[in-house]
C-alpha cells in the first residue's frame, strides 16, 4: 500500500498508481506541506506494499520469462519447474530489495525512503533533482544526506540473492 501524503502518521498509505497501473507509493506530491516522519511500521507497510502489490507478480512473471528465454541461469534449464524456479527467484529479488531499500537500511540509517517530488523548475533542473536522488536522500529529521538507503540496501540485497541462486550465476554481471 503507498504512502499518504498528508502529515498524519496514522494513515500512511493511499492507491497512488502511475498510469492507473504501476504502484507510486513512495512520491510525496506536494513536499511544502508539513511532512511528519514515517514510524518503522509505516516504513515496513510501504516496501509490503510494494512488494506484494498485484503488480508485483505479473512483473516478476515477465522477468522470469524474459530469463527463461535466455536461460540463464544455464544450470536451471528449460520447462515449467526451471520456470517456477525463475519466478520464484524474481519474486524474492524484488522484494528482498524492496525491504532493504525501502525498510530496514532507512530504519537503521533513520532515512526516508520516500521520493520528494520537485513540482517547480525547468525541466533540466527537475530532472537533475531526480536524478539527484539516487545519491542524496532525506533524513526522518528532514535534513539531505548521502543515500545509504538505496545504495546499500541494493548490495544487501545482492548479496541475499546469493543465498537462492546457483554458483554458475554468481558473478559480477
Amino acid at each position: 500500500m503507498p504512502p499518504n501524503n498528508d502529515s498524519k502518521p496514522s494513515a500512511p498509505l493511499t492507491n497512488d498508481r502511475i498510469f492507473g497501473v504501476i504502484p507510486n507509493y513512495r512520491t510525496v506530491e506536494d513536499p511544502t506541506r508539513g511532512i511528519a516522519p514515517l514510524s518503522t511500521k509505516q516504513k515496513f507497510q510501504i516496501a509490503a506494499g510494494d512488494s506484494f502489490d498485484y503488480y508485483a507478480y505479473p512483473i516478476a512473471a515477465l522477468f522470469a520469462a524474459v530469463a527463461q528465454a535466455q536461460n540463464s541461469p544455464q544450470s536451471w534449464g528449460q520447462g515449467w519447474d526451471a520456470y517456477g524456479k525463475r519466478f520464484a527467484a524474481q519474486f524474492v529479488d524484488q522484494t528482498d530489495e524492496n525491504m532493504m531499500t525501502e525498510a530496514v537500511v532507512p530504519w537503521l540509517a533513520k532515512q526516508d525512503p520516500r521520493y520528494f517530488r520537485m513540482g517547480q523548475g525547468s525541466f533540466w533542473h527537475r530532472t537533475g533533482y531526480a536524478v539527484s536522488r539516487i545519491w542524496v536522500t532525506r533524513t526522518d529529521s528532514g535534513h539531505k544526506a548521502f543515500n545509504v538507503s538505496e545504495i546499500a540496501g541494493a548490495g544487501i540485497a545482492a548479496t541475499i540473492s546469493n543465498a537462492y541462486y546457483p554458483q554458475d550465476s554468481r558473478s559480477i554481471s
